[in-house]
């Protein structure tokens, strides 16, 4: 126990603790009784949390949100949004729920004077070359988009009209006399 002085003269901290001497509440002896304010994590969307002696912090940085505990999205929820604040297009991050669950992506946005289109980038290139596909040995692509599938939910249930777009262009290639080649697109995002 440390020895503790007030005004040059050594604490009583028996008396202190028992209520005999100062008017002290909640004094505790020989046990840490520091309340760790950030557990449970008051800071949302991922917010780091940093405690002092009577409140906590929170550090919003990186996680696309601000405010006291980083519960408001510094991103507009939509391309439209974006357009009404007088932007062009571009590529730009959106927040479709808002402070909600789901974190922000980036899209590319598509602005003319009626309409507005949100574009959900994938990983392919605009061309993507397919060769040595046969009945026996068939080429599957994988199509990673930018946003998981309950973020273009959230995108597509607010939207007017929604389609995905996939080309597929042969060149080169014996196109008669060939069994007919099918293009399916599964919710997972496969090409096959």
């Amino acid at each position: 126990m440390q020895l503790i002085q007030v005004d040059d003269q050594l604490a009583d901290l028996t008396a202190v603790e028992q209520g005999k001497m100062g008017a002290f509440e909640n004094v505790s002896l020989d046990m840490c009784a520091i309340i760790d304010r950030c557990m449970p994590n008051h800071c949302e969307h991922g917010g780091r949390c940093s405690q002092t002696w009577d409140g906590f912090t929170c550090t919003c940085d990186g996680t696309g949100y601000t405010g006291a505990t980083c519960h408001t999205s510094v991103y507009e929820q939509s391309c439209e949004a974006y357009k009404h604040l007088g932007r062009s297009s571009d590529a730009y991050w959106i927040d479709p729920d808002g402070s909600g669950p789901l974190g922000p992506f980036k899209v590319i946005c598509n602005m003319t004077e009626d309409k507005v289109w949100t574009t959900v980038v994938n990983n392919l290139p605009a061309q993507t070359a397919v060769t040595g596909s046969s009945r026996e040995r068939r080429t599957v692509l994988q199509l990673n988009y930018s946003a998981s599938m309950e973020q273009v939910t959230a995108i597509t249930n607010s939207a007017e009209h929604c389609e995905q777009h996939v080309a597929y262009a042969c060149r080169m290639s014996r196109l008669l006399n060939t069994p007919v080649i099918v293009l399916a697109v599964t919710n997972e995002g496969q090409v096959s």
